[in-house]
């Protein structure tokens, strides 16, 4: 593991010691005595931070997999929930007692009952039609028979006063040839 330099605390705390000493004038170590005792110091403090820091990266990752484990426990849970509602959904679906399928229904079956009624007035109205058609088609019908009858009528009393009116003339062509 790295060894982290001194925090800047302790750098300053240093820095303003050398600055106090300098002040009330007193003589400062020598600089082996003092490059000597903080090679100690430090050695003693890195060895104490590897050692603290490798522990807290032992608890960080003992902490680390515990959660991991928790967060797999909880989404399979999660799952298993899910699917259990869905299993219930779809049973309620199958058995048409879920709301999402009979909400839409009941419009539906109330639209059809509308629509059976609305084509049950068309069929109405179009047997009407039809009816009054047909009525309307044999009244025609009576009315040009009647016509017909008519004219036939007419063209064979018309026919029958010409044969009258000549066998008449015939007559009476015959009688004054045999008259007197």
């Amino acid at each position: 593991m790295p060894v982290q330099p001194p925090s800047k605390d302790t750098e300053e705390m240093e820095a303003e010691g050398d600055s106090a000493a300098e002040m009330n004038g007193e003589e400062e170590e020598s600089e082996e005595e003092r490059s000597g005792s903080q090679t100690e110091s430090e050695e003693e403090s890195s060895e104490m931070d590897d050692e603290d820091y490798e522990r807290r990266r032992s608890e960080c990752v003992s902490e680390m997999l515990d959660l991991e484990k928790q967060f797999s426990e909880l989404k399979e849970k999660l799952f298993r929930e899910r699917l259990s509602q869905l299993r219930l959904r779809l049973e309620e679906v199958g058995a048409e007692r879920a709301p999402e399928y009979t909400e839409p229904l009941g419009g539906l079956q109330r639209s059809l009952k509308i629509r059976i009624q609305v084509a049950g007035i068309y069929k109405g109205f179009c047997l009407d039609v039809i009816r009054n058609k047909y009525e309307c088609e044999l009244q025609g019908a009576k009315q040009h028979l009647e016509s017909e009858k008519l004219l036939l009528y007419d063209t064979l009393q018309g026919e029958l006063q010409e044969r009258i009116q000549r066998l008449e003339e015939d007559r009476q062509s015959l009688d004054l040839s045999s008259g007197p």
